[in-house]
Protein backbone atom coordinates (compact mmCIF):
# COMPACT_ATOMS: atom_id res chain seq x y z
CA UNK A 1 0.00 0.00 0.00
CA UNK A 2 1.87 3.05 -1.05
CA UNK A 3 0.19 6.59 -0.11
CA UNK A 4 1.14 9.61 -2.56
CA UNK A 5 1.39 13.54 -2.07
CA UNK A 6 2.39 15.67 -4.75
CA UNK A 7 3.92 19.49 -4.23
CA UNK A 8 4.34 21.38 -7.83
CA UNK A 9 5.54 24.31 -9.24
CA UNK A 10 7.32 25.38 -5.68
CA UNK A 11 9.59 28.48 -6.53
CA UNK A 12 12.59 27.00 -4.95
CA UNK A 13 15.79 25.96 -6.78
CA UNK A 14 16.03 21.92 -7.10
CA UNK A 15 19.58 22.27 -6.15
CA UNK A 16 19.25 23.26 -2.54
CA UNK A 17 16.42 20.84 -2.32
CA UNK A 18 18.16 18.31 -3.10
CA UNK A 19 20.47 17.79 0.47
CA UNK A 20 17.03 18.55 2.30
CA UNK A 21 15.02 15.67 1.35
CA UNK A 22 18.46 13.88 1.49
CA UNK A 23 17.56 13.84 5.12
CA UNK A 24 14.39 12.11 5.37
CA UNK A 25 14.73 9.21 2.97
CA UNK A 26 13.86 5.92 4.11
CA UNK A 27 13.21 7.72 7.69
CA UNK A 28 10.20 6.91 10.19
CA UNK A 29 7.30 9.71 9.38
CA UNK A 30 7.50 10.55 12.94
CA UNK A 31 11.30 10.72 12.93
CA UNK A 32 10.97 12.62 9.51
CA UNK A 33 8.48 15.27 10.69
CA UNK A 34 11.65 16.20 13.88
CA UNK A 35 14.08 16.66 11.02
CA UNK A 36 12.08 18.80 9.02
CA UNK A 37 11.26 21.18 12.02
CA UNK A 38 14.77 21.46 12.99
CA UNK A 39 16.10 21.99 10.01
CA UNK A 40 16.87 25.69 9.73
CA UNK A 41 16.65 26.03 5.64
CA UNK A 42 13.58 28.04 4.21
CA UNK A 43 12.98 24.77 2.07
CA UNK A 44 12.13 22.46 5.01
CA UNK A 45 8.94 23.93 5.49
CA UNK A 46 7.33 23.01 2.20
CA UNK A 47 8.57 19.59 2.62
CA UNK A 48 6.90 19.19 6.06
CA UNK A 49 3.93 20.05 4.74
CA UNK A 50 3.85 17.65 2.19
CA UNK A 51 4.79 15.08 4.46
CA UNK A 52 1.95 15.87 6.49
CA UNK A 53 -0.22 16.09 3.67
CA UNK A 54 0.71 12.12 2.83
CA UNK A 55 0.63 11.29 6.47
CA UNK A 56 -3.46 12.43 6.23
CA UNK A 57 -3.77 10.44 3.07
CA UNK A 58 -2.80 7.26 4.00
CA UNK A 59 -5.55 7.95 7.70
CA UNK A 60 -8.74 9.39 5.37
CA UNK A 61 -8.47 7.81 2.04
CA UNK A 62 -6.20 4.62 2.87
CA UNK A 63 -7.42 3.53 6.57
CA UNK A 64 -4.54 3.56 8.10
CA UNK A 65 -4.51 4.20 12.22
CA UNK A 66 -1.21 4.02 13.43
CA UNK A 67 1.61 5.75 11.81
CA UNK A 68 4.49 4.24 13.84
CA UNK A 69 4.48 2.09 10.67
CA UNK A 70 4.61 4.03 7.44
CA UNK A 71 7.91 5.50 6.59
CA UNK A 72 9.12 7.68 3.68
CA UNK A 73 9.74 4.94 0.99
CA UNK A 74 10.50 7.38 -2.20
CA UNK A 75 10.63 10.77 -2.65
CA UNK A 76 11.17 12.23 -6.43
CA UNK A 77 12.66 16.04 -6.79
CA UNK A 78 11.81 17.17 -10.45
CA UNK A 79 12.98 20.59 -11.93
CA UNK A 80 9.85 22.72 -12.98
CA UNK A 81 9.41 25.45 -15.32
CA UNK A 82 11.43 28.62 -15.30
CA UNK A 83 10.97 31.95 -14.70
CA UNK A 84 13.22 33.61 -17.19
CA UNK A 85 13.97 37.28 -16.55
CA UNK A 86 16.77 39.72 -17.47
CA UNK A 87 18.71 42.82 -15.74
CA UNK A 88 20.40 45.55 -17.89
CA UNK A 89 24.37 44.82 -18.06
CA UNK A 90 27.26 47.50 -18.34
CA UNK A 91 27.45 48.43 -22.56
CA UNK A 92 23.71 48.25 -23.35
CA UNK A 93 23.65 44.35 -22.66
CA UNK A 94 21.10 41.93 -20.96
CA UNK A 95 21.99 39.65 -18.94
CA UNK A 96 19.08 36.70 -18.47
CA UNK A 97 18.57 34.63 -14.98
CA UNK A 98 16.09 32.00 -14.51
CA UNK A 99 14.06 31.94 -11.22
CA UNK A 100 14.21 27.97 -10.84
CA UNK A 101 10.52 26.17 -9.32
CA UNK A 102 10.91 22.13 -8.81
CA UNK A 103 8.10 19.62 -8.07
CA UNK A 104 8.13 16.72 -5.31
CA UNK A 105 6.41 13.40 -5.21
CA UNK A 106 6.40 11.66 -2.37
CA UNK A 107 5.99 7.99 -1.24
CA UNK A 108 5.07 6.44 1.69
CA UNK A 109 4.88 2.48 2.72
CA UNK A 110 4.00 0.64 5.76
CA UNK A 111 6.86 -1.31 7.25
CA UNK A 112 6.64 -4.67 6.99
CA UNK A 113 6.60 -6.16 10.78
CA UNK A 114 8.13 -9.75 11.08
CA UNK A 115 5.93 -12.05 12.76
CA UNK A 116 7.15 -15.66 14.39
Amino acid sequence: MEVKALLRFYRYSPKKMKPIIDLIKGKQVEKAETILKFTNKRGAKPVLKLLQSAIANAQNNHDVRDIENLYVKKIFLGPGPSFKRGRPAPMGRFHLYKHRTLHLQLVLDKKETKEE
